[in-house]
C-alpha cells in the first residue's frame, strides 16, 4: 500500500482551488506571512490543471473556498 503524501501551498488561489475541488486543508504550518496549507494525496494533474488553464471550477464554489480559507489564515493569525 502507498503511503499518503504530503502537498504544501503557500499559493492561496491555488489553495482556494483544491478546496472549491473537494480536498481538504489537512492542517496549515509556517510562521505568520509565510503560511503553507498542507493536503494529502493531490494528484499532480489537478494541479497541473489549475496552472494550465484545463479544468473548470464553478465561480460560486471558487469564491466560497477563498473566503474560507482566508478565514482560516486570520484564525490561525489570531491564536498566535
Amino acid at each position: 500500500m502507498n503511503s499518503p503524501t504530503e502537498l504544501r501551498i503557500s499559493d492561496i488561489h491555488l489553495v482556494a482551488f483544491l478546496v472549491a475541488r473537494g480536498f481538504a486543508v489537512r492542517r496549515t504550518d509556517g510562521p505568520p506571512g509565510r503560511r503553507e496549507f498542507v493536503f494529502r494525496d493531490i494528484p499532480e494533474a489537478t494541479v497541473l490543471s489549475f496552472y494550465g488553464d484545463d479544468d473548470q471550477v464553478s465561480a460560486r464554489a471558487l469564491l466560497d473556498a477563498l473566503r474560507n480559507v482566508r478565514g482560516l489564515l486570520a484564525q490561525r493569525l489570531s491564536h498566535e
